[in-house]
């Protein structure tokens, strides 16, 4: 809304209506009505943006000229961008994702990655795993993702491509690093040096069912190892035991979750894993 004018999406058409006695300034049609269309605006600056039919348009609010519509482009197909695609999904935009390894969710058996696989192709979202981003280029307002053979246009370029350690403050320190480069702690997350703690993403953590150091990246672990510290810090004693690797998250209506180790992981461990389907 502007000081004269507020701005509403009616199916796929944008109106433009005088504040002061709800008159029609203009009206500009996005797409072709398809009776499932819900067109959603915001005003920023000098621009009007609406979404509809899986498009991003840029509009003029005083005449509501497009100047230009387009999608958007993630890369990465892990538990960030997914759930960033379903939220984008559900405001009608329209969203590609690309990684360079094939597969998508490759801890996951791909006989339970194929409904998931198949339930983001049937809300539309395009799948590219295989493809290494080579460059990332501009042109105006349009961005252009370039892998390999593989040009992908778009308006907005989410990077979701995982984590890895922040351990170089501790690396100067000379503390000691472990898995992944991660800060190395005993169970009371005490670093090689004992006046130092470490807690989070950056530090690592105990399997609990291999019982060797691993680097699981979570929110709950990275918690409770900050708990942790603290009531370590201030005189307690408190240990944690260690991961299983439990990761739940949502993709549209489906819920996905893994814990413990996969067959792979299994057998890299010294297990003699048996699948059952």
């Amino acid at each position: 809304m502007s000081k004269d004018r507020i701005f509403i999406g009616i199916g796929s058409t944008v109106l433009a209506l005088r504040v002061a006695d709800g008159q029609e300034i203009w009206r500009q049609r996005l797409a072709t009505f398809r009776g499932n269309d819900v067109t959603g605006v915001a005003l920023l600056g000098d621009r009007l943006y609406a979404n509809c039919s899986g498009e991003l348009y840029c509009m003029d609010p005083g005449t509501g000229h497009i100047h230009w519509k387009n999608a958007l482009k993630g890369l990465g197909m892990g538990y960030i961008a997914l759930e960033v695609t379903e939220a984008l999904v559900d405001l009608g935009l329209a969203v590609d994702l690309v990684k360079p390894r094939a597969g998508l969710l490759p801890w996951l058996h791909r006989e339970l990655a194929k409904p998931v696989r198949e339930l983001l192709e049937q809300r539309g979202v395009g799948l590219y795993d295989g493809y290494r981003v080579d460059r990332i280029s501009a042109d105006g307002d349009r961005l252009t993702v370039h892998a390999g053979d593989l040009a992908l246009s778009a308006d907005l370029v989410i990077a979701a491509i995982g984590v890895t350690p922040c351990a170089q403050l501790a690396e100067a320190a000379g503390l000691e690093l472990s898995v992944g480069g991660s800060i190395a702690t005993d169970r009371t997350l005490r670093t090689s040096d004992p006046e130092i703690f470490a807690a989070g993403d950056c530090a690592d953590s105990y399997h609990l069912v291999t019982g060797a150091k691993t680097w699981i990246p979570l929110a709950l672990r990275a918690n409770r190892a900050g708990w942790a510290v603290a009531d370590n810090v201030c005189g307690g004693r408190v240990e944690l035991p260690g991961v299983a690797g439990t990761a739940v998250f949502k993709v549209f209506d489906m819920q996905v979750a893994r814990t413990g180790l996969s067959l792979a992981e299994a057998r890299a461990a010294g297990f003699d894993p048996v699948e059952v389907q």
